[in-house]
């Protein structure tokens, strides 16, 4: 598996050398910036909104941006007539994707949190929680990609790509169930049962009268489906590829 990230990671080394520049480019003026800006104007809530808002814009479409190019390459290059001849299982093909795309998901989490804290935001352990739900986020939605890149790769006609539509509704209206009616948030280091939260499936806390607590059901959730796409994923590879 290490040598088909290393292999991925060549193919790909224009597009990461570039967004690097442009981060260290974006480092460096948030300390000008920091050395110019006064220690209370985050107390101004439009300027510090557009500020955090603009920033994870950058960092959603990015990271939206790589997971294309990433995904799309296995599948439209001649490249990818080389890694599927390889005598890997569809399981570590499979995994390789996820680790590629938490590997640039996680360096750019870094980024952004090294960017707002210069900025003199607060980086918190909810922030923290958020991005690591994001990260599974974008791993679920990186496989629903690639699943449906296969379908179109191995032409296997409407009937599964019926399938990958019908999964996708009924990750999202179960978790919607699930995390309203069956969530448990952390408070005081305990875990208690929750009212119903209407978008427990998206938003991963609770808003209680000393802030927002952890819920953990939403993590939990997200973490099983992941492991349900990666093993449709690999499936469907596995049967349509002689990978022995």
């Amino acid at each position: 598996m290490n040598r088909l990230i290393k292999y991925d990671l060549k193919l790909d080394r224009n597009f990461l050398r570039n967004i690097i520049i442009l981060q260290v480019i974006f480092i460096g003026l948030s300390f000008i910036c920091h050395g110019f800006l006064s220690t209370n104007y985050l107390t101004n809530p439009v300027f510090a909104r557009g500020i955090f808002t603009i920033s994870i814009l950058f960092f959603v479409i990015i990271n939206l941006i790589y997971m294309i190019k990433n995904l799309g390459k296995d599948f439209a290059i001649k490249a990818s007539i080389f890694k599927f001849s390889l005598p890997i299982s569809s399981n570590k093909i499979v995994w390789t994707k996820i680790c590629e795309l938490a590997l640039f998901y996680i360096s750019n989490a870094i980024f952004l949190s090294i960017f707002l804290w210069v900025l003199r935001f607060k980086i918190s352990s909810d922030i923290i929680y958020f991005l690591l739900l994001g990260l599974i986020w974008m791993a679920i939605i990186g496989l629903i990609i690639y699943f449906f890149l296969q379908i179109k790769r191995f032409g296997q006609g409407k009937i599964y790509r019926f399938y990958g539509v019908l999964i996708i509704i009924a990750i999202f209206l179960l978790g919607f169930f699930i995390c309203k009616y069956f969530s448990f948030v952390i408070i005081n280091g305990e875990l208690q049962h929750a009212g119903p939260m209407n978008y427990g499936f998206i938003f991963p806390f609770d808003i209680g009268s000393k802030g927002l607590y952890k819920n953990i059901t939403t993590l939990i959730y997200y973490i099983m489906a992941l492991l349900l796409v990666t093993f449709l994923n690999k499936e469907n590879i596995k049967n349509n590829i002689d990978l022995s």
